[in-house]
């Protein structure tokens, strides 16, 4: 919580035998980078990260010879390469060449080329430039950078970097001299044609980010399976990109591939079977294709699977029985907008005490809810959408208390709320849970709109949603729904539900958003919603309700 500046006078500098010296996440006003740093002879690591520095970088820091690693991200430094290019270029004079290893300057305002004096850093491991304006070519120098093991140019504007003949072209083919490199990141570029098969060369590579550009023609599945050390592979939002190798008939695989971890491949345009994933996934999102048919029986070798997304295709058939036993440890579960059409999957999915997020929408599910085995042991559920479908009967009453993760007060001790005790703000409390590297999101009614959330972050703060709009349910709201006191959405519009609104609803102190609109519910509106305090959005509209209105009952 520092505020003002530093000044070039400071009392840091005479610290002659500083070694470490972390001033991140403070706010010094924008001001400029002191010169000084090369007073401190013994400093080998400086952060001075998200702490609201400006202007330029004093070129004197490279005369800090001893210094290993360098963290200026995350502020509104904003010199060009030239600048970049002096400061490199004391680099030989200083021997500041010699030990250092990390150099982080993501999240600025860099502008032009990368200069060519980045040769200068010979023993450099990590080079992040990501979440700059850089663009224009890369230099030809990474042959110089023989201990290179992780570089980042994600969000670079890099627009020159065209690919022909499944080769790299221009100087961007010096990336894959250094053999010792293990992470690449090239996403939310404008690289285009086809993806490089010589990042098979790189045999120690165990990460590739190539999303979010302008790949197209063919993956070859059994090319990728080469890379044996690689663990996370993500091809997601190219848009063009398709896959030679998935036809009707037969399933791709990457059953070689037998270290990957998590396998992205969202919004592109893959067509025909669903591939074979290898049974070490972890992740598997593959949302936003063209694929058909039926889900493989092989997808339930995925014994260690976190998260399983198969959205906005159009797959069909029935969900394998096996999917509620092969992995006690996934998390999310996303289904939506696909052609399933059987009942609601009956498998045990009570096995899956850590599924927190389970997605079933704009399919042709029917049938029944409240006779089905499927209906409890829901422990860490914190998002359900079953909406646009067409599930009948009555809401299954043994659901709701199965529903842990809505209904307590710390999730860490999980303390049920009370009905007792509905004035209490029950908000559960799950500091570090969700997916921390799914980056898709959902859709939600909400506001009378459909808007998207990301899952990521509404996960991490507890958000807890439940959505069963737009089906064909019948009977009366139970009044066991109030126990999930910790909800902040309930949407169960345009269905066929009956009898009075209970007026135990008014216990579920965190709701913040209510839909009931277009069913048959009848009688007075209980006055006990007046409780709900942080409610933004209430939508009781066309039913068949009586009496004052809680606009009334507010005032």
């Amino acid at each position: 919580m520092i505020v003002g500046s530093l000044p070039r006078n400071t009392s840091l500098f005479r610290l002659q035998g500083l070694k470490q010296l972390n001033l991140s996440l403070n706010n010094f006003n924008h001001s400029s980078i002191p010169y000084g740093f090369s007073q401190l002879v013994s400093l080998t690591h400086l952060d001075l990260s998200d702490s609201f520095f400006s202007v330029f970088i004093p070129l004197d820091i490279s005369l800090a010879s001893k210094l290993i690693s360098i963290d200026l991200s995350g502020n509104h430094l904003t010199f060009d390469s030239h600048s970049f290019g002096m400061l490199t270029g004391h680099l030989p004079e200083s021997n500041w060449s010699s030990p250092l290893r990390l150099l982080d300057l993501s999240h600025n305002h860099f502008s032009g080329s990368i200069p060519a004096s980045l040769g200068n850093l010979t023993t450099i491991a990590s080079l992040d430039f990501s979440s700059n304006e850089f663009g224009g070519p890369i230099p030809d120098v990474f042959g110089n950078l023989i201990k290179l093991t992780a570089l980042d140019f994600y969000d670079c504007k890099f627009t020159a970097l065209y690919l022909s003949n499944n080769s790299l072209t221009g100087p961007i083919n010096q990336i894959q001299k250094p053999k010792s490199i293990q992470r690449v990141y090239l996403a939310k570029n404008d690289i285009h044609g086809e993806i490089p098969t010589s990042f098979i060369g790189l045999i120690k590579l165990t990460h590739l980010d190539l999303s979010s550009n302008n790949f197209s023609a063919a993956v070859e599945f059994d090319v990728l399976s080469k890379m044996k050390s690689l663990t996370e592979l993500d091809l997601s939002n190219n848009k063009l990109l398709s896959c030679s190798s998935i036809d009707s008939g037969n399933n791709s695989t990457f059953r070689v591939l037998e270290n990957l971890v998590t396998l992205d491949l969202g919004f592109n345009l893959l067509q025909g079977s669903l591939p074979a994933p290898p049974p070490s996934l972890q992740e598997f999102l593959i949302s936003k294709n063209k694929l058909s048919g039926e889900i493989p029986p092989s997808i339930c070798n995925l014994t260690s699977l976190d998260i399983l997304d198969l959205s906005s295709n159009y797959l069909g058939g029935i969900i394998p029985a096996c999917l509620g036993n092969f992995s006690q440890g996934i998390s999310t579960i996303n289904l939506q907008m696909n052609n399933f059409r059987s009942r609601f999957p009956d498998f045990c999915l009570s096995v899956l005490p850590d599924l927190q997020v389970l997605i079933l929408r704009s399919n042709r599910f029917h049938g029944g809810l409240h006779n089905s085995k499927a209906t409890s042991g829901f422990l860490s559920l914190q998002v359900i959408d079953l909406s646009q479908n067409k599930f009948t009967g009555p809401l299954p009453t043994t659901f709701f208390p199965s529903l842990r993760a809505m209904q307590v007060v710390d999730s860490r001790q999980t303390i049920k709320c009370g009905r007792a005790t509905p004035d209490v703000m029950c908000i559960a409390d799950c500091e570090g849970c969700g997916a921390v590297r799914y980056k898709a999101v959902m859709k939600l009614n909400m506001k009378r709109l459909e808007m998207e959330l990301d899952l990521e972050k509404s996960l991490s703060s507890d958000f807890t949603h439940f959505d069963f709009l737009n089906n064909q349910f019948n009977g009366r709201i139970p009044e066991v729904l109030a126990e999930l006191c910790s909800l902040l959405v309930l949407n169960l519009s345009h269905n066929s539900l009956t009898g009075p609104l209970p007026s135990l609803l008014g216990s579920i102190a965190a709701l913040e958003s209510l839909d009931l609109t277009s069913n048959k519910l009848g009688g007075r509106i209980p006055s006990e919603l007046t409780k709900l305090t942080f409610l933004e959005v209430l939508n009781l509209s066309q039913n068949n309700f009586v009496g004052p209105t809680v606009k009334e009952m507010w005032e």
